[in-house]
């Protein structure tokens, strides 16, 4: 049996001020997906909203950077566990048919940072994959 699960990403370009989240919501009900990876959302800590539809990691202090994922009802039910690693990657496993689907929202630091932030950005991201499975579906999105 086949199962269909869309993901896709979208640099919103910051979610800080009031109200986008909102505009943000109501232009995803046009699109059929179940997982919305998001960067640059530009909000400090990290959680969820909504019982698990938005969840999210930033910065503790500072609006920038930032990495979130909007689920879908299916993606919802399916979640078996998420994880923030920092302000540029976070991760979530979700209960596939025959095998779990991990996806993965990486903010990759641009050509003008340091060559230290780049490596260490890096570095995590292949941590993250190193927690995989063999059997594990990968998807990785990001900017």
């Amino acid at each position: 049996m086949k199962m269909k699960f869309t993901v896709g990403i979208w640099n919103v370009r910051s979610m800080w001020q009031a109200g986008t989240y909102a505009m943000l919501k109501k232009e995803l009900e046009r699109f059929r997906y179940d997982v919305v990876g998001l960067c640059e959302v530009r909000w400090t800590g990290s959680g969820e909203l909504e019982k698990g539809k938005l969840l999210w990691s930033g910065t503790e202090t500072e609006h920038i950077h930032g990495v979130g994922m909007i689920l879908g009802v299916k993606a919802r039910r399916a979640l078996i566990e998420y994880n923030v690693v920092n302000d540029r990657l976070m991760y979530a496993r979700f209960k596939g048919y025959a095998r779990d689907i991990f996806v993965i929202v990486a903010y990759a630091p641009t050509t003008n940072h340091s060559d230290d932030e780049v490596e260490t950005f890096y570095k995590q991201l292949e941590q993250t994959l190193k927690i995989l499975t063999k059997k594990d579906v990968k998807i990785i999105v990001g900017d």
